[in-house]
């Protein structure tokens, strides 16, 4: 049997698992066994989302960070960003980035890797962003992506910045 699981937080999961049946050829009840795991900790990536200047106006031309930090034993390899608009993204023209465009963040928190865009304030109104960036875990081989969703106003003479970090 095989059961798949996902991390919803950081922390220690143990899995515990019983088997119990009978012999098909003499009908005899088996034995309860009991298999309990040591614990699983998974790794703790975290990101976070900036934005610079906090109140950019039309015309300016601010940058966007998304910093992919690993407090975990082991490294995150192959880190790639993406950006994305999610509303608002007329209100703003692309001007480069990201840089790096493929990075790394080494184990228990050696090394955190932050990916710059930089952007021009078009039009005024709200823009909500999400920067997600995916590599490989170290651990064991498989993909791991970590994301932090912000919000930007921008208006004709000045904007505020407000964002919800996860």
């Amino acid at each position: 049997f095989y059961w798949n699981y996902d991390a919803l937080s950081v922390g220690v999961v143990t899995l515990s698992t019983s088997v119990s049946g009978f012999d098909l050829g003499s009908g005899i009840p088996r034995e309860n066994s009991t298999l309990q795991s040591g614990g699983i900790a998974p790794i703790q990536v975290n990101s976070y989302l900036g934005v610079f200047p906090t109140s950019p106006v039309i015309h300016e031309t601010f940058t966007v960070t998304q910093t992919v930090n690993n407090n975990d034993s082991t490294g995150f390899d192959a880190i790639a960003p993406v950006l994305g608009f999610n509303q608002g993204g007329v209100n703003v023209e692309y001007v480069s980035g990201p840089v790096p465009a493929i990075g790394y963040a080494g184990p228990n928190g050696a090394s955190a890797t932050t990916y710059v865009w930089t952007y021009s304030a078009t039009g005024s109104g709200v823009v909500a962003l999400t920067a997600t960036a995916t590599g490989i875990d170290l651990a064991n081989g498989l993909p791991l992506s970590v994301w932090a969703p912000g919000m930007l106003t921008i208006r004709g003479t000045s904007a505020q910045f407000d964002a919800t970090l996860t």
